[in-house]
């Protein structure tokens, strides 16, 4: 899938689909929280290459994730309150 692109983090977030204040407020907190090349900051932290996002064009990169395998222990979590759903429903994506 092709990344989707723009030449600021305002259009970013339209094109996305997702509020525009609150990307750009967590790339600003993120950018400010990076010193040597780490952002511990973030949980878990981010201990090495942590790079600016800060310089146009700003690129998002739909990503999924997945189970190699679901026991049935797993299944039978009652606590656990999720719902099989197509990657289309809840959109995550990647910055660079």
């Amino acid at each position: 899938m092709a990344p989707v692109e723009a030449e600021s983090l305002q259009s970013l977030a339209g094109k996305l689909g997702i509020d525009a204040e609150g990307l750009v407020d967590t790339v600003r907190q993120y950018n400010i929280s990076i010193q040597d090349g780490k952002c511990l900051s973030l949980t878990p932290p981010k201990t090495n290459f942590a790079q600016p996002i800060d310089a146009p064009p700003y690129c998002a990169y739909k990503v999924t994730g997945g189970f190699t395998s679901l026991s049935e222990e797993f299944v039978q979590l009652r606590s656990l309150r999720c719902s099989m759903t197509t990657s289309d429903e809840f959109p995550v994506y990647m910055l660079q």
